[in-house]
């Protein structure tokens, strides 16, 4: 985005983008730990003692090379038995439903992953390993879903699933989840629940919020 820091840390409507997420979790949650280079410790716990208060415990962990990393590095400071389920959240989705949040935390209470997601609504072609000229494949969208986060799960399932070694097919904490487990609650999402990426994602939000 040619942006001089990173995108969480962004201002927008007077806040950032990341005290814009962590406001949507507010009542919803005992503990956050917060995966944070080095010079942003001091902004990050700033910013999460300002939207929780000290009702909530608040760390930071390492961030990692790779998002992998710095969920694993997040799970490390966890603790199970205080705090039996985890939420992972891109700090980047400012808008998420607070709903959605509760639904998916409820869900994950029952047993198993709980995530949002969204209904495709444009067509899909998968294309082969060789490139378009191979032939391209299209893909029913009424099987496929787009997924968000918070993705929730029992703390203990997925800190034993980010035991295992990195794979690059590990694109978020589900796929992590799924290479040991199965169970799977898919929740709806709202549209409004999008992740900034692009400047034209941040005009968006400004409007949004």
């Amino acid at each position: 985005m040619g942006l001089s820091l990173p995108k969480q840390y962004v201002q927008v409507q007077g806040k950032t983008i990341l005290e814009h997420t962590l406001l949507r979790f507010k009542g919803q949650v005992q503990a956050v730990i917060l995966s944070v280079a080095d010079s942003y410790v001091d902004l990050c716990q700033e910013t999460a003692r300002r939207v929780f208060g000290e009702n909530v415990s608040v760390q930071t962990a390492a961030a990692g090379e790779t998002r992998f990393d710095s969920v694993r590095n997040a799970l490390g400071l966890l603790d199970p038995q205080l705090y039996p389920l985890v939420a992972v959240h891109d700090a980047v989705r400012p808008l998420v439903d607070p709903r959605v949040i509760a639904r998916c935390l409820a869900a994950a209470g029952r047993g198993g992953a709980a995530l949002p997601v969204k209904e495709m609504a444009d067509s899909v072609l998968q294309l082969p390993s060789d490139g378009p000229e191979g032939g391209v494949k299209a893909v029913p969208r009424a099987a496929l879903r787009r997924v968000s986060t918070p993705q929730c799960f029992p703390s203990v399932e997925l800190k034993a699933a980010y035991l295992q070694p990195y794979s690059p097919s590990f694109t978020d904490d589900l796929s992590v989840y799924l290479n040991l487990y199965t169970r799977v609650t898919l929740v709806a999402d709202t549209e409004s629940n999008l992740k900034v990426t692009t400047p034209t994602d941040l005009k968006l939000l400004e409007l949004l919020l």
